[in-house]
């Protein structure tokens, strides 16, 4: 099994969740209201010096090559946007166990 953690700008979780669901996936996770600074882009830490949070997004994947269609639909995402804030942060780890 693979996890698939995702990190966005609060703006673009809606289009991740596009995204998910065009992948057919059907289990996620959302954290909302994450306080963060990113490679690009400006820090998010919800203040009246750095407005704004980011969403956090879970995936777990049974099929680990689901991971890869993911990850291609966030990299066409992350090409056509024009601002570092607006990009999604994907990472996969490998599950040892997971009980559903």
């Amino acid at each position: 099994m693979k996890m698939v953690y995702l990190n966005c700008n609060i703006s673009t979780l809606n289009e991740l969740r596009k995204i998910l669901e065009e992948c057919k996936i059907r289990s996620y996770q959302i954290v909302e209201g994450v306080k963060s600074r990113n490679r690009e882009g400006d820090p998010r830490f919800d203040n009246s010096v750095w407005p704004g949070y980011d969403s956090i997004v879970f995936v777990p994947l049974k099929n680990p090559d689901n991971k890869d269609l993911i990850f291609e639909r966030i990299k066409k995402f992350n090409e056509a946007i024009v601002t570092a804030d607006e990009k999604i942060y994907a990472c996969s780890f490998d599950l040892d166990d997971a009980i559903f």
